[in-house]
C-alpha cells in the first residue's frame, strides 16, 4: 500500500515538472529539469514566491497549478502517513494479541 501511495506521488510530480518546465521555459526557476524540481519541493515547504510568475502571461495558469500541486501533494504525502502508521498499529494490536493470548492458555493449562 505504501509503495503504491509513493509511486502516484512521484507520477503525479513528474507531470506537475513537465507541465511547469513546458509551460515556464522562460522563468528562471523552471528553465532546467533539476531547477523545476527544487522550485516544487520549495513550493511544497511553503517557500516559493509566486512573483517568478509575474512577467508571463500565463500567471493565473502558473499559480493555479502550484497551488493544486501543493494541494493534491499534501493529501497524497498524509495519506502516505496514514498507511505507514495503520500498518504500524496493525502490527502492534496483532502482537497485543498473541502476546495475551500466549498468557491466557498459559494459565489455563498451568492451574
Amino acid at each position: 500500500m505504501c509503495r503504491d501511495v509513493l509511486q502516484v506521488f512521484l507520477v503525479a510530480a513528474a507531470g506537475f515538472l513537465v507541465c511547469f518546465r513546458g509551460l515556464f521555459p522562460t522563468v528562471p526557476e523552471y528553465s532546467t529539469i533539476p531547477f523545476a524540481m527544487r522550485t516544487l519541493f520549495d513550493a511544497l515547504s511553503g517557500s516559493h514566491d509566486l512573483s517568478s510568475f509575474d512577467d508571463n502571461p500565463l500567471t493565473t495558469l502558473g499559480a493555479l497549478l502550484l497551488v493544486t500541486f501543493c494541494v493534491l501533494s499534501s493529501i497524497v504525502l498524509l495519506n502516505l502517513l496514514i498507511a505507514k502508521l495503520a500498518v504500524r498499529i496493525y502490527i502492534t494490536i496483532i502482537y497485543s494479541f498473541i502476546t495475551h493470548m500466549i498468557l491466557l492458555l498459559g494459565d489455563v493449562f498451568s492451574g
